[in-house]
């Protein structure tokens, strides 16, 4: 993986199928983590029911804060985070392990790093599990593309279902 971030390797349909992909495979994995939480009466971490998924944002923050406000946090959460979080880990993390490991360990290690660090800032380990299945996914896409776009992607796509999830329930 040379140059990861070289957008004349991969095509725009490419991108977004391994985006869509990615995403449907983490809205899967939820999908199957809520079912054995809620019919096999099996704790979680990150995926209790009741759980916040954004953490940073509270009720305070939406509260005191004009649409502006909403739109500017919005903003930062959706696109900022993802580009500064996918050109990180998996452009400058990914791309060094590749150079010393295989695919595996590095896929594996590099979702290791992201969810310990993430995880750190977010909220201590509460959603840890959620996060390292995360970076597996954007890891792997991003190593099968040889780009960074689907990762970006995916993690704005994520980002936003998420962001709109809690600015709504939040707002009820």
């Amino acid at each position: 993986m040379k140059n990861i971030f070289a957008s004349g390797k991969i095509k725009v349909i490419d991108i977004a199928k391994l985006s869509l992909g990615g995403y449907l495979l983490y809205i899967g994995i939820n999908f199957i983590a809520s079912m054995l939480i809620v019919f096999g009466g099996i704790k979680l971490h990150g995926w209790q029911i009741g759980e916040r998924i954004l953490p940073f944002v509270d009720k305070n923050i939406l509260s005191l804060a004009s649409n502006l406000n909403i739109a500017i946090i919005a903003l930062v959460i959706v696109l900022v985070i993802p580009l500064i979080e996918e050109i990180l880990f998996r452009g400058l993390l990914l791309s060094y392990l590749m150079q010393k490991y295989k695919n595996s360990i590095v896929v594996i290690s590099s979702a290791i790093i992201y969810a310990l660090l993430i995880a750190t800032l977010l909220d201590g380990f509460n959603h840890i599990i959620p996060i390292f299945v995360f970076g597996l996914i954007t890891s792997a896409i991003t190593i099968k593309s040889q780009s960074l776009y689907p990762a970006i992607i995916l993690h704005i796509l994520n980002n936003l279902v998420y962001i709109v999830i809690e600015i709504f329930l939040i707002k009820l």
